[in-house]
């Protein structure tokens, strides 16, 4: 009996455990199947991050331009050394004068993806008082070909005029949605009672690797002389109106004759002495749109040789090949 019973256990038992056992092979199976799927799934985010680190390199990050630092860097790499006492870089020009140079325009751009854009200008006087002075323009920018780096894009020695150009002779304009420029009213001349004081405009932007100029027209012509200066400039540009209508007309002869001489004489420049008069340009700038840069429309008022100027205007246009406006030669006459 006792056998009888611990065979019935066993036996009550052994089928028990073959009905727990088989339900148990549910969960287990469920908890290896669990434990399969992690895995999957950590060796897939691990195939997926080995992906995206061969596909992308490293990201660089994004450049913030120091305005202080960087225009001490260039101004110090392009000029020479600072000097305290003249407030200014000192630069020997190839003129071999000795120029100070000084920042008297600077801006900057959030810029694109790399990073933030700087654009700044340079003007400096001779330091031994001549009438000469010299312009700089700078753009600086992340670099294409070094990520994480800057490139500055420069001109470090345009004529500026017969005195350095001022804070306030310069004007930082959005010429396109894509280009900004620079443009600077330019000096020559002194005095208007001694002869003629031209200032004009100057254009410059950056273009690829280097700054160019898009256009140069008239602010103002002044000259304000005594009378017997202005009949003496009157006389000089009347002899030359006929000198140079006369050999135009030689030049349509001979060629129309088929004959011309072998040797040409040698052509003196004469004498040349200033018009009296006070001509003024307004100048009006399109809106930037698009990619083109707006077109310039210029004006002249005021008057020549004591007779009052033709109201005229002119519509400048940007060549998108040549890369820079077309003004025309009679703007400046």
């Amino acid at each position: 009996m006792d056998e009888g019973k611990l065979s019935s256990e066993d036996n009550n038992g052994s089928d028990g455990g073959r009905r727990k056992r088989s339900w148990l092979r549910i969960p287990l199976y469920m908890l290896a199947g669990i434990g399969v799927f992690a895995v999957a799934i950590t060796i897939y985010a691990a195939f997926q991050r080995q992906a995206r680190t061969e596909a992308e390199p490293d990201s660089v990050a994004r450049i913030t331009i120091d305005e202080a630092g960087t225009i001490e860097d260039v101004m110090t790499q392009t000029y020479g050394k600072y000097s305290e006492s003249k407030r200014g870089w000192l630069y020997v020009g190839p003129d071999e004068r000795t120029y100070v140079m000084k920042v008297i325009q600077q801006n900057k751009l959030p810029g694109g993806p790399e990073g933030e854009e700087m654009y700044f200008m340079a003007s400096g006087a001779a330091v031994d008082g001549s009438e000469v002075a010299r312009l700089g323009a700078f753009h600086v920018r992340p670099n294409p070909k070094e990520p994480g780096a800057l490139v500055a894009i420069t001109v470090t020695n345009l004529h500026g005029g017969s005195s350095a150009v001022r804070p306030e002779d310069v004007q930082f304009l959005a010429l396109s949605d894509k280009l900004w420029g620079w443009l600077l009213k330019v000096k020559d001349g002194r005095d208007p009672k001694e002869g003629l004081v031209s200032v004009s405009h100057v254009l410059l932007a950056p273009h690829g690797e280097e700054i160019v100029k898009l256009a140069e027209f008239p602010h103002s012509r002044i000259a304000t002389m005594e009378e017997d200066l202005c009949a003496r400039g009157r006389e000089t540009h009347e002899a030359f109106r006929q000198e140079a209508a006369q050999a135009s007309n030689e030049e349509a002869a001979e060629a129309s004759s088929g004959e011309q001489d072998e040797m040409e004489p040698e052509e003196t420049e004469p004498e040349m002495f200033d018009l009296c008069q006070e001509r003024r340009y307004a100048y009006k700038l399109g809106g930037a749109k698009g990619g083109i840069p707006a077109p310039i429309t210029v004006s002249v008022s005021g008057t020549l040789d004591g007779k009052k100027v033709e109201d005229k205007t002119w519509k400048l246009v940007f060549d998108t090949k040549a890369f820079r406006y077309n003004v025309p030669d009679e703007l400046d006459e």
